[in-house]
């Protein structure tokens, strides 16, 4: 255990790099968990806890949480004084931080094989990104595509949105992503494409009896046509009153409700 009490600290200046830059993540292979819960689950659950750090306040309040994050942590730093406030991008964090090793990604081929995956194309806010990924968790989609222009799903805004849950569901970041939709229709996974078509169906509508693909565009902009001309349905949510659509991670969770394998809940 080593304690940490100056803002110049080298081990300290890497470890807020982890947790603000996404080359920094991508280059490491870890991602920054705020927050005592989201590591008490991580650590809980065997995901390998590379470094911890705490504050000495936190040390204290969360004395029924520390020790055993002790013990699953291959390293621990204890922050002293105004060291503690330069790492988190929260007003009031609760002081206990821990670099995980992300998950391998899932392959095209590895995607193919679920019965519920979620595409996010294009997607900017981590909050909504994290948001839609925990919903997909709780629906039944162990799977997730993203676009390699979505927000970072490994930044901590996101990770905290998601309650973590990045660390158990399948994730791919593609670069291409209509190569990875034209791969999941040429394994018969049926593809639907969120928007707001001529053409598009009712989600209630569409048939649950295959494995399904359901892409979700950007919040300003919705999915590239490319993306829609590409799936084999274009799904719209049916609505009433003034409002012309949805949140992005509202109505990802309204059409994965809808889409739902029944044998995949509880």
């Amino acid at each position: 255990m080593q304690e940490i009490s100056s803002q110049d600290n080298g081990r300290l200046k890497a470890f807020i790099a982890l947790y603000r830059e996404k080359r920094e993540r991508d280059r490491s292979g870890l991602c920054v968990l705020d927050g005592v819960k989201i590591c008490r689950d991580a650590a809980a659950a065997g995901i390998p806890v590379r470094q911890l750090w705490i504050t000495e306040d936190a040390a204290e309040r969360y004395h029924d949480d520390i020790p055993q994050l002790i013990t699953a942590s291959d390293e621990v730093f204890v922050i002293k004084g105004s060291a503690a406030r330069k790492i988190s991008d929260l007003i009031a964090p609760q002081g206990v931080f821990a670099a995980v090793e992300k998950p391998a990604e899932q392959t095209a081929e590895d995607l193919s094989c679920h019965s519920r995956i979620l595409g996010l194309c294009g997607l900017q806010n981590p909050e909504n990104v994290g948001s839609c990924v925990r919903s997909a968790a709780a629906l039944g989609y162990d799977a997730v595509l993203l676009s390699s222009d979505c927000a970072d799903i490994w930044s901590p805004r996101a990770l905290r949105a998601g309650a973590g849950t990045q660390l158990f569901c399948g994730i791919s970041v593609s670069s291409d992503f209509a190569s990875s939709v034209r791969a999941l229709k040429e394994a018969s996974v049926l593809t639907c494409a969120s928007a707001l078509h001529t053409d598009s169906v009712p989600v209630t509508l569409v048939p649950r009896d295959r494995s399904i693909f359901l892409a979700v565009g950007s919040e300003g902009n919705g999915l590239p046509d490319e993306i829609t001309e590409l799936c084999e349905l274009r799904v719209s949510i049916p609505m009433s009153g003034s409002a012309e659509s949805l949140n992005a991670a509202a109505a990802a969770a309204v059409m994965m409700w809808e889409l739902r394998d029944d044998s995949l809940l509880k």
